[in-house]
């Protein structure tokens, strides 16, 4: 709903179980810092880009999931919301608050037993 690419895609919206209110999005800088952190953790940081790609992809999906956190707590690399300037031009809060973002008629709901979730992850930490 916030990217300029989505505008005319969808005619309604749904936001289960919250939405990316006063969620922190990551700069552009930083996702590139995280980044180049999980390369250099996934032993792909040294040689040129291509090779550093190609060492990427030949990751397996177990070594990608074992960098990228646990059940309970993101690794130091994921992200979240990023703040390109392409796809994401500006912050949610800032599209929310100034209505720079594709007004759609939303249906926003949460599953029952969700909070429970957050609950018991809460008490794992």
């Amino acid at each position: 709903m916030i990217s300029p690419a989505g505008k005319g895609l969808f005619h309604r919206a749904i936001w289960q179980s919250g939405a990316f209110i006063n969620d922190q999005a990551a700069p552009l800088a930083a996702a590139e810092t995280n980044g180049e952190g999980f390369a250099a953790a996934a032993g792909c940081d040294s040689g040129s880009s291509t090779n550093i790609a190609a060492c990427l992809r030949a990751l397996s999906v177990s070594q990608v999931l074992a960098l990228q956190g646990t059940a309970t707590g993101n690794g130091p690399y994921v992200t979240g919301l990023l703040v390109d300037g392409i796809v994401l031009p500006i912050d949610p809060d800032t599209a929310w608050t100034t209505g720079k973002f594709s007004h759609v008629p939303i249906l926003h709901g949460s599953t029952r037993g969700r909070v429970d979730l957050y609950s018991q992850r809460q008490r794992i930490l």
